[in-house]
């Protein structure tokens, strides 16, 4: 990745970090679970040193942090500065104080080796470009016998709070942004079976397993999911950027239809997704 493509990757985050702040509330209850798990798999307890990449808003840096108090730390590190800034007045409003934020990539990290007893990744592996060499870099953070947790996202079909965005946005715009798989850096990247475990495998860490959580997105109607997406999707202000405003309109009230056959009666959204959870073993 060039310096040009981390200045650019660092920009996309910066420019929707005032959304992932505005909607934390409706993605912390939906994701929290998800953390939770995290740090449970991860073997997290009191006084544990722990390092959250990719953090974002702060999770799962604050679960992490409440598990390991009073003696305990986090290190939480995104690329962002935006979202290390919304992350830190966050854990401040909370009274969470073991944590350390950082402005930071994962692969440039520089603690001495074996600095860890845990590290997390939340939804971030599937941003990374060389993902194998970020992968060592965290492996070689921790100590030995210490695990790493990350999640990722299942398959569009079994993620809809993305997907739907994701399969409506691709009828009207030929975008290879749409595409997944290894080679795709986006939010589907590490959904087909096995991947996230064959990568964190390849990069050295030892009984790799995955296990799948549920992840429940509520709105009280299309229109509010709508919106939700289009302001913390990445994708959103790409195509605002490129395409005439009358077709983009055009593709988000179809994102809209197609998120109201989800609705119940009274219009409200109800949303079952699936998250990858994998844990492996420094």
């Amino acid at each position: 990745m060039t310096n040009h493509d981390q200045d650019e990757r660092r920009k996309g985050w910066d420019t929707t970090a005032g959304a992932w702040d505005a909607w934390f509330d409706t993605i912390e209850k939906a994701t929290k679970p998800v953390s939770e798990r995290m740090v449970a798999r991860a073997g997290i307890g009191p006084g544990d040193r722990v390092l959250d990449v990719a953090t974002g808003t702060g999770e799962p840096a604050v679960t992490a942090a409440r598990r390991v108090a009073p003696d305990g730390h986090v290190v939480a590190t995104d690329i962002s500065p935006s979202m290390i800034a919304g992350a830190e007045r966050r854990a401040a409003k909370l009274g969470v104080a073991n944590i350390t934020f950082r402005t930071a990539a994962a692969e440039h990290l520089d603690d001495p080796p074996a600095s860890f007893d845990a590290a997390l990744c939340r939804w971030g592996l599937m941003f990374m470009p060389d993902i194998d060499g970020a992968l060592r870099h965290m492996r070689g953070l921790i100590r030995d016998g210490g695990r790493f947790a990350a999640a990722a996202w299942a398959e569009p079909s079994e993620a809809p709070t993305l997907g739907i965005e994701r399969g409506v946005l691709a009828r009207y715009f030929d975008d290879g942004h749409f595409a997944h798989g290894i080679d795709h850096l986006n939010a589907f990247r590490f959904a087909a079976p096995g991947l996230l475990e064959t990568v964190m495998s390849d990069a050295g860490f030892r009984d790799v397993s995955c296990e799948r959580v549920t992840v429940v997105y509520e709105f009280p109607s299309a229109e509010t999911y709508t919106r939700f997406r289009r302001e913390v999707s990445s994708t959103g202000a790409a195509l605002a950027k490129r395409h005439p405003e009358d077709v983009v309109e055009a593709a988000w009230d179809a994102v809209a239809e197609a998120a109201g056959r989800h609705a119940d009666a009274e219009g409200r959204i109800r949303m079952e997704n699936i998250a990858l959870c994998a844990v492996g073993t420094r």
